[in-house]
């Protein structure tokens, strides 16, 4: 009885945990939106520059695998 007790408790807690996670999430993600409204050119540089870094990524990669567009032969 007591290891029942002690499993329910347990799912209780893992419960109320993950509502709190989710609860600091949401605050965390209004208050990072808020900045990022109030700093709407930085936000498009810094889009800009990351989707860059992963476009040269993406080419690096294909062209180190060897993975580049080839004609298909008929």
């Amino acid at each position: 009885m007591l290891l029942l007790i002690f499993f329910e408790c347990l799912i209780c807690l893992l419960v109320w945990w993950r509502g709190f996670g989710i609860a600091l999430l949401l605050v965390l993600a209004d208050w990072f939106m808020d900045k990022w409204e109030q700093r709407r050119w930085r936000a498009a540089i810094l889009w800009t520059l990351g989707m860059s870094v992963l476009l040269v990524a993406v080419v690096t990669l294909t062209e180190h695998f060897g993975w580049g567009i080839r004609p298909i032969r008929v």
